[in-house]
């Protein structure tokens, strides 16, 4: 069985991508196999990339519903629900679109074109439009959320809450426009 290296260079470039030039030491010690790809291939270095690759992956999907819609719910164009996920009433979901397991939307919610929703999130009262959430997050909020990308993050309104205020939670290369 061959063996399997992954390569992580110890600083980004200056364009912020990850280089495998810093290997290079490590790579002469090793055998490399290549695997030509077929189709397309997107490079998926920066957050607006993946986006972008989402448009493209989520063009090309076919419809399916495997979740539960209440009543009162909007569908238009390409709409994919997985496994135990209810869309309760006064949603609007517009495709194309997919909605991961175990997820729980609405009510009052607008998933709209280019969002791919991971498995075991809440969406409740948001629009959200050409995002990305990655899986375990919460998003209760009368916002609108469009260009994003996240994974196990809680997104909530603070009205609600004393002192008013945004409140953030900030990783490395951040952006945030309010």
């Amino acid at each position: 069985m061959p063996r399997r290296l992954c390569l992580q260079p110890s600083a980004p470039s200056p364009s912020q991508r990850l280089s495998c030039r810093s290997c290079l030491d490590v790579v002469q010690s090793v055998s490399l196999r290549h695997h030509l790809v077929k189709g397309w291939w997107k490079d998926t270095g920066k957050p607006e990339d993946i986006l972008e690759a989402n448009q493209l992956v989520l063009s090309e999907l076919s419809s399916y519903n495997r979740g539960t819609f209440e009543q009162d719910v909007k569908t238009s164009r390409v709409i994919c629900v997985d496994e135990g996920t209810v869309v309760l009433s006064g949603t609007t979901l517009r495709g194309p679109m997919i909605i991961g397991r175990n997820c729980r939307i609405g009510p009052g919610c607008y998933i709209g074109p280019y969002t791919s929703i991971g498995d075991n999130t809440v969406v409740r009262g948001a629009e959200v439009e050409n995002t990305v959430i990655m899986g375990d997050c919460q998003i209760e909020c009368q916002k609108r959320i469009v260009d994003s990308i996240g994974r196990n993050t809680h997104i909530s309104d603070s009205a609600d809450s004393l002192p008013r205020g945004s409140h953030f939670v900030i990783g490395e290369n951040t952006f945030i426009c309010l």
